[in-house]
């Protein structure tokens, strides 16, 4: 396996990655066929030649290690009001390439309680020509509140040519939406389809907020909320919107509704 790869992996490792997202990354990155009976001997191979160092101490021997090893090579680190590591950010010779090559359309992907003391992992990604999602950013944050977020864009633009980005796709997290308004003023902030499909299902269930609605109702809900998320025109939408009101005020029930037109009929350009 290629040394940058490898790096990359012990990386992982280190910060408590996933057995699951290591094989993924390696599978995606090199031309080898691994299994995960070989990741998770990989693992136990990196985790045993292990230093004794504390945390912090490997972290930090970690990143001078990365920018060491190539020029390109970028990381930051900040700290919180507490002096406690809250964000560290890094970015490869390769990942900067990778932008250079391909930056109209920027990912943002964010993993909740990545590595066992709960830090999350956010990717920024681009799509390269295969239509494949390539890695140009990796941060490890305290917790994805604004602060953090401005913090990982402040890296994100530090060392690429960011002004060349003109689409953002972000998942379900609407907090990262308006930081990102604010650094990428330039950009159309888009959300992911699938993401926004799976929240809305998993809303319309919330039966504190909503009540409990019949399961074959459930199924009709779910097929207009579908067809609005794919509406192709305004009147195709208003449509599909219509159907989905007449599911939700059944019973002179309101609360669903209104939170559909509330926070979703709202979201259209």
């Amino acid at each position: 396996m290629g040394s940058p790869v490898m790096r990359d992996v012990e990386l992982m490792v280190d910060c408590g990655g996933k057995a699951s997202r290591i094989y993924d990354y390696i599978r995606s990155n090199t031309a080898h066929r691994v299994t995960m009976t070989d990741v998770y001997n990989m693992i136990s191979r990196i985790k045993k030649g292990g230093s004794q160092l504390s945390d912090e101490d490997q972290v930090a021997e970690l990143l001078v290690n990365f920018n060491m090893s190539a020029e390109g090579n970028v990381s930051t680190v900040n700290e919180n009001a507490r002096g406690q590591t809250a964000v560290v950010s890094i970015s490869s010779e390769l990942m900067r390439k990778h932008y250079s090559r391909f930056p109209e359309l920027l990912l943002v992907d964010c993993t909740h309680k990545t590595n066992r003391n709960r830090y999350q992992l956010c990717t920024l990604m681009v799509m390269d020509q295969f239509g494949n999602g390539q890695p140009v950013q990796h941060s490890v944050i305290e917790r994805n509140a604004d602060w953090h977020m401005v913090k990982v864009l402040e890296h994100f633009q530090a060392v690429n040519e960011w002004e060349r980005t003109q689409v953002v796709m972000v998942d379900k997290d609407l907090n990262e939406v308006e930081v990102l308004k604010r650094m990428l003023p330039h950009c159309r902030i888009l959300l992911c389809h699938f993401h926004v499909i799976k929240w809305l299902k998993k809303a319309v269930r919330d039966d504190k907020k909503y009540g409990t609605y019949p399961s074959e109702v459930l199924k009709q809900i779910d097929f207009c909320v579908h067809n609005m998320v794919y509406s192709k025109t305004e009147s195709e939408l208003n449509d599909n919107a219509q159907e989905l009101k007449t599911l939700t005020l059944r019973n002179e029930r309101e609360e669903l509704w209104s939170y559909f037109d509330k926070n979703w009929m709202a979201c259209q350009e």
